[in-house]
């Protein structure tokens, strides 16, 4: 390990020298779960609006009653053209019935 270089970089570095390449999920598996090194796992990890990124869950409900409210007005949008589509494919009265 050189001086610039952190605890989980060597520890990726010494697995690709002993095993060789490694994918890429191995990689992110590495860097993201290595007990007390990965990025979730690190007691300091900052997620939320003070830290390194975001969600709509860290933002609060305002985003998902949003996305709740489109998702209806869709909803009840697709079961009016549904019900307009089964109107237009009525056969025409032909004044007997099959």
């Amino acid at each position: 390990m050189t001086s610039e270089q952190s605890p989980l970089s060597a520890l990726i570095q010494r697995e690709i020298e002993a095993r060789g390449a490694i994918p890429f999920a191995r990689f992110m598996e590495l860097a993201l779960y290595t007990p007390d090194l990965g990025y979730y796992e690190r007691d300091n990890a900052m997620i939320g609006t003070k830290g390194d990124f975001y969600t709509s869950v860290s933002v609060g409900k305002l985003f998902g009653e949003l996305l709740a409210f489109h998702f209806a007005e869709e909803v009840e949008k697709s079961g009016k053209r549904k019900a307009e589509s089964e109107k237009q494919m009525d056969p025409p009265d032909v004044g007997y019935t099959l």
